[in-house]
């Protein structure tokens, strides 16, 4: 490995530039490994009789996480009916409001 140079002693104008081109150096490094790192798994695909498509075939691009749905509203403002809570996570402020005035939660609930 290349001796490095004495960092405390350069700029950092000198320092920026030893980075930037650290990041280059990097960035080709890694290019040159994806490149290497396809050839290794198409040789061993075709040495298993199989092409990559044919092994990874509707794999890639799968989400493994299930999507985010949104819950369906359980409470309901009277007073503003676009304002609901799905009952999920931090008491929603208008429904927060209408209980410290007095009022129960339940009264708020939604009737399917």
């Amino acid at each position: 490995m290349a001796k490095l140079p004495n960092l405390k002693g350069l700029t950092t104008k000198q320092l920026r530039d030893l980075i930037s081109k650290a990041e280059q150096l990097i960035e080709e490094r890694r290019k040159v490994e994806v490149k290497e790192g396809k050839a290794k798994i198409a040789a061993l695909a075709k040495e298993l009789g199989f092409s990559v498509p044919e092994l990874f075939a509707g794999e890639i691009g799968k989400k493994t996480a299930r999507s985010k749905s949104s819950a369906k509203p359980k409470y309901r403002s009277k007073t503003d009916p676009t304002l609901t809570w799905s009952g999920r996570g931090r008491m929603a402020t208008w429904l927060a409001n209408e209980i410290k005035a007095g009022k129960s939660k339940e009264s708020f609930l939604i009737k399917d």
